[in-house]
């Protein structure tokens, strides 16, 4: 279910960012496809991050860490660094459920290529599972020629 969402949000994006253009609008920013690695609330990695990953060996050592918590551990998903990289965001450790991290979109700008992300937490009035969760976003995109910066929505 959350695929199909992704896919339409993608879908809308290109169609909108791509009628601006055709418009004439002034737009100084490009949409950026990416693909979702994995996504979740459990993960060996307990501390918040923001990075870009662009080796292979970063990304084992990496992928070690963030299935260290499951058994057996996941299989490591494939990578063409020569190509792409991988984009990881997460939340740190929380002591409940409720919590969530998601890249929402990536751009070109002039200077840099931007990953927006959106944390959430739950209201104080939600029911929450008491467990500790470290929620986690890891996407891949095609190997940006710009320095990457990180923005919270």
């Amino acid at each position: 279910m959350n695929y199909l969402w992704l896919i339409t949000a993608c879908v809308i994006l290109f169609l909108f960012g791509g009628s601006q253009a055709a418009e004439g609008g002034a737009t100084n920013r490009s949409d950026v496809k990416f693909d979702t690695i994995a996504k979740g609330t459990h993960s060996g990695v307990r501390r918040a991050e923001m990075k870009v990953i662009t080796t292979d060996k970063e990304w084992e050592q990496f992928w070690k860490q963030h299935t260290s918590v499951t058994s057996p551990p996941l299989a490591l998903p494939k990578v063409d660094f020569e190509k792409q990289v991988v984009v990881v965001v997460t939340a740190g450790e929380k002591m409940t459920g409720g919590y969530t991290i998601e890249v929402t979109r990536v751009e070109v700008k002039k200077d840099a290529v931007m990953v927006y992300y959106k944390e959430t937490k739950p209201k104080s009035t939600n029911f929450t599972i008491q467990v500790l969760t470290q929620p986690y976003h890891f996407i891949r995109l095609d190997k940006p020629k710009l320095p990457v910066k990180f923005v919270a929505e």
